[in-house]
């Protein structure tokens, strides 16, 4: 679920403060780094993922050794 919200930050407009008032370069670097902390954080989330499906299949794994 926190994945697919922060996916759904990645697909639409950068939010932005109130009143804030970018130039056109401040813009770009705001979006940039916008994305690549949405995209880190969605990493994240999967790397973290990732772990609880393996230490569940390890603790299964030494279960049936025993």
């Amino acid at each position: 679920m926190q994945q697919a919200a922060v996916y759904d930050l990645l697909t639409c407009r950068p939010h932005e403060p109130p009143g804030a008032r970018y130039t056109p370069e401040q813009f770009v670097l705001y979006r940039t780094g916008y994305g690549f902390a949405l995209t880190m954080a969605l990493k994240v989330m999967e790397a973290a993922t990732e772990r609880h499906k393996m230490r569940a299949r390890t603790r299964r794994l030494e279960k049936r050794r025993v």
